[in-house]
């Protein structure tokens, strides 16, 4: 999972998200989403579903301020849920782009025992993150480079995992 609320990270967690189909959260954090999955992952399945009622137009069935209730819901849960809707479980390794700012984030996972990958800014500590990127959580550049590197070797273990599927079968 990638995390990166800062306005610099968004584009290139988005695209981390298309290609490899990492969770992302690069909005606000929702408090529990580590420590308390299994209600989020209810909050999930509801938000997952109404989005498929909305497509198959059978919101159609309700009264037109309840339709745009149930529209607005959908567009605020999108906010907040878009990036991790199609996560299962916990994942087995953060990455935090700013180690400060998703301090909620990076406890999270340290309290339930997810290693946390971090870049490490000279205002951050060091001793919160297991994995320590010593980086300018700032520039778009360094960003870039970095998340560019992890973007590679989650496709590569995606596709080592892929092909050890098949050496199963």
């Amino acid at each position: 999972m990638f995390v990166g609320t800062k306005q610099q990270s968004h584009e290139l967690l988005k695209q981390i998200k298309e290609e490899t189909q990492s969770p992302i959260v690069t909005d606000k954090w929702i408090p529990g989403l580590l420590t308390n999955f299994k209600t989020i992952k209810k909050r999930i399945d509801y938000f997952k579903d109404l989005k498929l009622q909305d497509s198959r137009g059978e919101l159609d069935k309700y009264t037109k301020k309840e339709k745009v209730m149930l529209q607005k819901k959908i567009q605020d849960l999108s906010g907040s849920l878009s990036g991790v809707e199609d996560m299962r479980d916990t994942p087995d390794v953060l990455v935090v782009t700013d180690v400060v700012r998703d301090k909620i984030a990076v406890s999270e996972a340290r309290r339930i025992g997810i290693p946390v990958v971090g870049i490490v800014d000279s205002n951050a500590d060091p001793d919160t993150v297991d994995y320590i990127i010593p980086a300018n959580d700032d520039a778009v550049k360094s960003l870039h480079y970095i998340l560019g590197l992890m973007k590679e070797v989650v496709k590569a273990k995606g596709k080592l995992g892929d092909e050890k599927k098949k050496g199963d079968e």
